[in-house]
């Protein structure tokens, strides 16, 4: 990178519209400038600026320019090492016709491909139109929105099957040597494609130079969100773009799909290292030249064409009858802007099983609001006492089977996990007689460090390198064969068995089967972790409600990350640049301490922009006090006062006078809305909210959230007809209730009607007296004060505050999504008015916050605003 030309700011970034807002244009010049200069950049952009398409427009305006320049560059040095090394004796045009080849070599690099791109993009166009025109799939743009269901499970493979398949993988075993005939299913995902050529068969293409930009965020949902922003721009016409997602999203085998998706995994090695009719259907064999044969290709052409999100691709796989899962990855080398959900690029292992090479590359993490708490729940794995002691049948009764075909290493290594199992469960039952009489210890659970565990196992673990079986877990993929083999015996009993429902073992038993072993494997990876990197928590949770009186309560073990710094660090420093980009990424100073302890501050490129809507168009307002005086400060032991409850509705009941259209308002917890429908449908308060909009609560079951949503939007279409006199008055809007954390709190798009007012009910602290949070907070404190940060004693109570005001921040960025939208955001807790907590709300929020002490004042100031909107013509 030393040796190229600096790029300058570019003075346009192909912008799909004439003129971007001045913060688009100042958001797309700093991370055009922070990637050239390989820095961090940390973008806070609220919702409905345009944050998605400026990081687009910027990242494909510097690839673009980064392309040309490395052209540049590579043609310039070639035409410094023919003058060096030319005789001076040798006519010029020599030279000339030399400098002239090295050119149209670099340009045919890439010219064969983009032509048969152009090619399939015509094709595509054609199809598109033909649908039209018949009223095909789609109505033209060729989409199927169908999804796959998983339904009842049922074997993949014949009752022969031979128990080779489940052998330990050998990795000394040569790679052109096939361990039992089978070595597909054992080997990792991308290698298992590979296998597949036969000698005859087109190689691969060698690993590509390119430098792409990687996408990530949270869901699937918000990438696709992503693609289309891309489909707005004139890159869209010609980037190569690849969306990768897991088995779960991509697989369009339903035999694999039978069984949900537990075990999927599992199931699609199995498909792949059958033989004959028994394969997948949708991998391309080592007759067809796996997936660099025609119809291989023929697929990764049609991804790199045009623009696909996930649901896209399945609909061609199956119009293709290729697996989407694998055909996406073969395409990667190829591939400019790669699309992917945190999971598969945070986690080292899945980056090496999809061959992703970060080294100089760019990697933009949007929504990245949730990066830490992402990196700390991906590396934090649970055990039970339940599956513990199915692991170990399971694994004595495979060691039983095979120990006659065992290698001497991998019987050693097998039973060392066995004696690994038994010190854990050894640790649970002890620890669990012990609880039976501390019901505190019971309630609370107890903390441990990794060695405190290792100890508590018993002797004979002084002699088992915990990090060589880790190692043996991951090269043999030894969860795969035992839990493949337990589910096989479980299939075979219930071939054996007449047809009766109850006879037969349940889908949960068989996914438990399946399950046990695997999680095992992850949190013995997890316990690899530096000692004071992580801690293990044994708890105890109390039999279910119902369940019989000889029941006993479940042990648990869960290993807890504490440091996300060096699950990170490695991507840092491979990375050429990081783009961390959200709506609201208060405070900033939670990713310095935590995820780049170790980077210099003139690494880091912050950017933070007001909204693009008038100052009018948003109030801001804090309620100290209710209609009759009451201090409103929802504490949580002060949510059960039925007089504080009653302010509480008489401020909503106010507000749904003066708002009109939709309300949204989130509590604190579920517990909490429970605890306030109960009260108010027993004052009455309820039916008078009732009859002046129509009322909706957030459902727990994510099911129906949807569901909810739907009818919330239609009850405002409703409204609006109303007030143009087409149908029958009716209540003006609706009324949302919804949870902080919750669905609704996160990437829901409340605009215009749909929220001219946000209430936030109280600060949604988290249980204090919850051992993770104490335990994290505690090592965020040590961390600070080992490096000797100014205040660094209080970082723990720092990020107390942090974690329950980005709750906030996110719930109130649901309002405001466009430049036309409008709304008011009332905080409902005099805490609100400290400064201290002001200073955390965004910036486009924060600078306007009347803190009103009488609830006369906020009245008037609501009253003042609509009545503004009105006279503008706006409402």
């Amino acid at each position: 990178m030393s040796d190229l030309l600096p790029l300058p700011p570019p003075s346009s970034f192909s912008f799909p519209y004439e003129t971007p807002y001045p913060i688009q244009t100042e958001l797309m010049h700093l991370v055009y400038q922070a990637i050239e200069g390989s820095k961090i950049a940390i973008v806070q952009s609220p919702t409905g600026t345009g944050k998605s398409l400026s990081l687009l427009c910027s990242t494909l305006t510097w690839l673009t320019d980064n392309a040309r320049r490395t052209t540049l560059s590579t043609l310039t040095a070639y035409k410094k090492q023919l003058i060096s090394e030319s005789d001076p004796s040798e006519p010029s045009w020599v030279m000339e016709h030399m400098f002239e080849k090295k050119r149209r070599e670099l340009e045919d690099r890439t010219k064969e491909l983009e032509k048969r791109l152009e090619e399939v993009r015509k094709k595509e166009k054609q199809r598109r139109r033909e649908a039209a025109r018949v009223g095909g799939p789609g109505f033209g743009d060729g989409r199927e929105r169908k999804r796959l269901k998983p339904t009842n499970a049922s074997r993949l493979d014949d009752d022969d099957q031979d128990d080779s398949s489940f052998l330990p993988f050998d990795s000394s075993a040569s790679s052109s040597t096939d361990q039992d005939g089978e070595r597909d299913n054992i080997s990792p995902a991308v290698r298992a494609l590979m296998n597949q050529l036969n000698p005859q068969a087109p190689p691969d293409p060698p690993p590509s130079t390119l430098t792409k930009i990687y996408i990530t965020s949270r869901t699937h949902s918000q990438l696709s969100q992503l693609l289309s922003e891309l489909l707005k721009t004139s890159f869209a016409s010609h980037v190569r773009a690849v969306a990768l997602g897991s088995r779960k999203n991509l697989c369009v085998n339903e035999e694999v799909r039978k069984g949900g998706e537990t075990g999927l995994d599992e199931r699609c090695l199995d498909l792949q290292s059958a033989k004959g009719e028994k394969r997948c259907e949708f991998l391309p064999g080592k007759e067809e030249g796996g997936m660099t044969g025609e119809r291989g290709r023929g697929f990764g052409e049609r991804v790199l064409a045009t623009v696909q999100d996930i649901e896209d691709l399945v609909v061609l796989g199956k119009e293709m009858h290729v697996c989407p899962y694998y055909g996406t990855r073969s395409v990667i080398p190829q591939a400019e802007i790669v699309t992917l959900p945190y999971n598969l690029v945070l986690q080292k292992s899945a980056r090496e099983a999809l061959g992703i090479d970060l080294t100089g590359q760019v990697l933009v993490i949007d929504e990245a609001h949730n990066l830490i708490d992402t990196i700390l729940s991906i590396h934090s794995q649970t055990l039970t006492l339940p599956s513990l002691l199915l692991a170990q049948t399971q694994l004595k009764t495979y060691l039983l089977r095979f120990k006659s075909r065992l290698k001497g290493t991998n019987a050693l290594y097998l039973k060392q996990m066995l004696l690994i199992l038994n010190g854990l469960i050894d640790l649970c039952t002890k620890w669990g007689e012990s609880a039976q009489g501390n019901s505190g210890k019971a309630a609370s659970g107890e903390m441990m460090l990794v060695g405190e565990v290792v100890k508590g196992m018993g002797r004979g673990l002084d002699q088992v390198n915990l990090l060589e079986v880790v190692r043996y877990l991951k090269e043999s993929r030894i969860a795969v064969k035992v839990s493949g083999y337990s589910e096989k015996l479980l299939e075979d009993e219930e071939a054996k068995r007449p047809p009766s429902k109850s006879s037969r073992p349940s889908t949960s038993t068989r996914h438990s089967s399946i399950s046990s072993m695997h999680q095992l494997e992850s949190f013995l990876l997890s316990l690899s972790n530096a000692d004071a990197d992580g801690r293990v928590l044994i708890s105890s949770t109390p039999p279910a409600a119902g369940s019989s009186d000889d029941k006993k309560p479940t042990i648990t073990l869960k290993y807890l990350l504490l440091n996300p710094t060096d699950h990170f660090r490695d991507v840092v420093e491979e990375v050429r640049s990081v783009v961390l980009a959200g709506g609201t990424m208060e405070p900033v100073s939670d990713f310095h301490l935590q995820l780049f302890p170790q980077v210099e501050s003139s690494r880091f490129s912050n950017f933070s922009c007001g909204h693009v809507i008038p100052k009018e168009n948003l109030q801001t307002l804090v309620l100290t006090k209710g209609p009759k005086g009451r201090d409103l400060e929802f504490k949580f032991d002060n949510r059960g006062d039925e007089t504080l409850l009653d302010e509480l509705g008489s401020v909503i009941s106010n507000a749904c006078n003066l708002v009109p259209d939709g309300i949204v308002v989130f509590l604190p917890s579920y517990a909490f809305l429970e605890k306030v429908k109960t009260s108010w449908e027993k004052s009455g308060l309820l039916g008078k909210l009732a009859l002046k909009k129509k009322l909706f609560y957030e459902p727990q079951a994510s099911g129906s959230v949807e569901a909810v949503l739907r009818d919330y939007s239609l009850a405002m279409i409703d409204a609006s007809l109303s007030s143009t006199g087409s149908v029958a008055p009716r209540k003006s809007g609706a009324l949302l209730f919804a949870v902080v954390g919750a669905k609704l709190s996160e990437g829901i798009n409340f605009s215009d009607k749909l929220a001219r007012a946000v209430i936030m009910v109280g600060l949604p602290f988290p249980n204090l007296t919850s051992p993770e949070l104490k335990e994290r907070m505690k090592y965020v404190s040590d961390v600070a004060v080992a490096s000797k940060m100014v205040g660094g004693d209080k970082a723990g109570r720092e990020l107390y505050m942090n974690i329950c005001m980005k709750a906030v921040n996110q719930s109130i960025g649901r309002a405001i999504r466009h430049a036309g939208d409008y709304a008011v955001l009332i905080l409902v807790d005099k805490r609100y008015g400290q400064a201290s907590i002001r200073n955390k709300l965004p910036k486009w929020i924060g600078e306007d916050v009347k803190v009103c002490s009488t609830f006369g004042e906020g009245v008037k100031n609501i009253a003042t605003f609509f009545k503004a909107k009105r006279e503008a013509g706006m409402s």
